[in-house]
């Protein structure tokens, strides 16, 4: 019944979710909302972005203002480690303070490292950490390994200013130039400059704000001063033509903070959102630009894959459960026993029982079968009440004394054909039904080589009532249950009954 019931559940949610889907992807879309929302997410992103790069900078400033600090290459080196594994997105970092030049940068899952404190030799010493331990070491000029560092002296004329720079005539790297952009930032300190320096990768940044992954024709201007601006997207095919028309178009607005607009373009719509930063950023403003088809393309996409995908596993899963046996989802076959120290730790209770033996008694020194009987009046309690543990071969004082002497009893003196005989016992008295779906067993060895019976008794959806004979020779049926740490008898037919109403509700 368990698992028809999962299979029902797996294939319901399945079909709805694919109800939904389709209900969703037939909603009339509103371009403007859904780009409002695209902004929004963008928007954040990117002022995030500005934000932790000036305090990334700061951050350098206020930690290795210190000259000491600086020529300190234990400090300065756990600091640039630390601070690269901090900014997935800064690819290199270089400080430079007079003659004192210190360079990083990210190379696969590794960090390559360099300090250069005179100008005497041209040849630097660079390191590769892999987990903040050094692999490699080698001999190479500093200024061609970290961009040339002429690109440094840009920053020199403005203190306390950062600079971004997005495109420039020198080579910094093979390939195209424009797949790389920079923030700069020098100040004063004493009589000498300190220039800090960090690189970034535009794809690296761009995959950061999911602009690549969902859309295909997307522009982002962003003017930095001087009327340098740079489209650090290159999405559309016509984006020298639709960067001049769209600044045309964004000359007409009033320079709110922030915003958004449309205009048409080749008979195509255009969605664009802008907003204006603070002068001490560097940044001006960033115009994002994205076109009305592709709005609405990645919204269908969004509800689509998810929501169909979804719904197919849901369906797969429960055409799997039906064939899954099942045993697999009968809760009782997984249920395991604590080992016999842990649970020893708790004295006798509702839910547990010791006792010495089942066969052998102690004062009496001699086979007693009267106590395979509070055996199993202690299984029917547990199993009419709330379920529980009887430990075989353990003292009322938690003392471990082992089944020697019950095997002993038997035939066969094996903890195998001791389970066969209270198996017996059990089904006799109790059915095999009851002992087949509520009893788990196991034998344990404990210390000294002594061995425990524990035996697990689950809580029965249905009365079970003990057969036993009487002194004349005939069977009688009796109801046990479980009252704090003892098993006890209800003899009055009305309050078994009333028992049985509450507890099995019946």
């Amino acid at each position: 019944m368990r698992k028809y019931i999962l299979t029902i559940v797996l294939i319901g949610i399945g079909l709805a979710l694919l109800i939904y889907s389709y209900t969703k992807n037939n909603q009339p879309k509103y371009s403007e909302t859904l780009f409002s929302n695209e902004a929004k997410k963008f928007e954040k992103n990117f002022t995030d972005f500005i934000q932790g790069v000036e305090e990334d900078l700061i951050s350098i400033k206020s930690n290795l203002n210190d000259t000491n600090k600086i020529k300190d290459t234990t400090y300065s080196k756990n600091y640039f480690l630390g601070f690269m594994e901090n900014n997935p997105y800064v690819l290199s970092t270089i400080l430079i303070r007079d003659a004192y030049k210190i360079g990083i940068r990210r190379d696969k899952k590794s960090f390559i490292y360099a300090i250069d404190s005179t100008r005497q030799f041209e040849m630097v010493r660079w390191q590769r950490f892999v987990d903040k331990k050094v692999i490699s070491s080698w001999q190479e000029s500093f200024d061609q390994s970290i961009d040339r560092t002429i690109l440094l002296q840009r920053f020199k004329n403005k203190k306390n200013q950062i600079q971004w720079i997005f495109k420039t005539n020198e080579v910094l790297k093979e390939g195209n130039n424009q797949e790389y952009f920079y923030a700069g930032f020098s100040y004063p300190s004493g009589d000498e400059s300190v220039v800090l320096l960090l690189e970034f990768s535009n794809k690296t940044l761009l995959e950061h704000f999911k602009l690549k992954t969902k859309y295909q024709q997307v522009n982002l201007l962003i003017e930095s001063g001087q009327n340098k601006i740079v489209n650090l997207a290159l999405g559309n095919k016509n984006s020298d033509s639709l960067q001049i028309a769209t600044l045309n178009h964004f000359k007409k607005f009033d320079q709110k903070e922030s915003g958004i607009f449309s205009f048409s373009y080749k008979d195509l719509v255009y969605w664009n959102s802008y907003k204006y930063f603070p002068s001490k950023t560097g940044i001006i403003y960033y115009l994002l630009t994205i076109p009305n088809t592709e709005i609405l393309e990645s919204e269908a996409k969004n509800y689509s894959k998810w929501a169909f995908w979804l719904a197919i596993m849901f369906i797969i899963g429960g055409l799997i459960s039906i064939i899954i046996k099942k045993r697999f989802f009968y809760i009782p076959n997984k249920i395991l026993i604590l080992p016999v120290k842990e649970i020893l730790v708790k004295d006798e209770d509702r839910y547990l029982e010791f006792k010495s033996s089942a066969r052998w008694d102690y004062r009496q020194e001699k086979t007693n079968p009267e106590l395979e009987k509070i055996i199993l009046k202690t299984l029917a309690a547990f199993g009419n009440t709330d379920g529980g543990i009887l430990l075989i071969g353990v003292d009322d004082d938690k003392n471990i004394i082992g089944l020697e002497n019950d095997f002993n009893t038997l035939k066969k003196s094996t903890a195998d054909y001791y389970e066969i005989h209270l198996r017996n016992l059990f089904h006799n008295a109790m059915g095999v039904k009851y002992v087949t779906k509520y009893v788990r067993m196991q034998f344990e060895n404990c210390e000294n080589k002594k061995i425990v019976c524990k035996i697990k008794i689950l809580a029965t959806n249905e009365p079970i009532y003990l057969k036993f004979k009487n002194k004349n020779g005939q069977i009688e049926e009796k109801f046990f249950v479980r009252s704090g740490n003892s098993s006890q008898e209800i003899k009055s037919i009305a309050e078994i009954n009333d028992y049985i109403n509450t507890r099995f509700e019946k």
